[in-house]
């Protein structure tokens, strides 16, 4: 079994050449690449100390399988 790791700071490398390097922007983009999962977009916190909508996981998850296909393809 392969395994690859990336941190956060890889990921959003990987999502900086469409304008998006905070979590909130990333999970804008993926939902325009990804349109069935438009309706799961958490709304933006109102203020830094806000917990995150559980649904940011959903996110988090696509935001790293998105990046290791562009990093492996390279």
């Amino acid at each position: 079994i392969r395994i690859a790791s990336y941190s956060p700071d890889e990921v959003r490398k990987v999502f900086s050449t469409e304008g998006a390097t905070k979590k909130e922007e990333i999970a804008k983009v993926i939902a325009r690449q990804f349109p069935e999962l438009a309706v799961r977009l958490p709304k933006p916190r109102k203020y830094e100390g806000d917990p995150e909508d559980y649904r940011s996981s959903i996110f988090d998850a696509v935001a790293l399988a998105v990046a290791y296909l562009r990093l492996t393809k390279s």
